[in-house]
């Protein structure tokens, strides 16, 4: 969540934070009693530091998502570059996925 503020010495937009939040968001292409997109949710947790913020994301109810993720979910898509990993998921695929240098499967 973005604050508006301005100083004499430092200008800051929404704008500025917009950027950099959907620079470090990935979104998980789920369905509802998707069991593999609870262990891909799990592997993404587990995997990494406090850089990126998940958001699930319901593609029952719209059907373009549907039709590009149907029958791929879970599937985890980077926003700064549309860069997207689909199952199966380890959690050494998902740290370099996000760009982390941590040891792993």
């Amino acid at each position: 969540m973005a604050l508006w503020y301005k100083t004499t010495q430092y200008k800051h937009s929404r704008r500025d934070d917009l950027a950099k939040s959907m620079s470090n968001r990935v979104i998980l292409y789920t369905r509802e009693d998707c069991h593999l997109c609870h262990q891909a949710m799990d592997l993404f947790k587990a995997s990494g530091d406090d850089e990126w913020e998940l958001v699930e994301r319901d593609i029952d109810g719209d059907i373009r998502l549907l039709a590009m993720y149907g029958t791929r979910i879970p599937v985890l898509r980077r926003e700064d570059t549309g860069a997207e990993l689909a199952w199966p998921m380890t959690a050494g695929r998902v740290q370099r996925f996000c760009g982390r240098t941590h040891d792993g499967a």
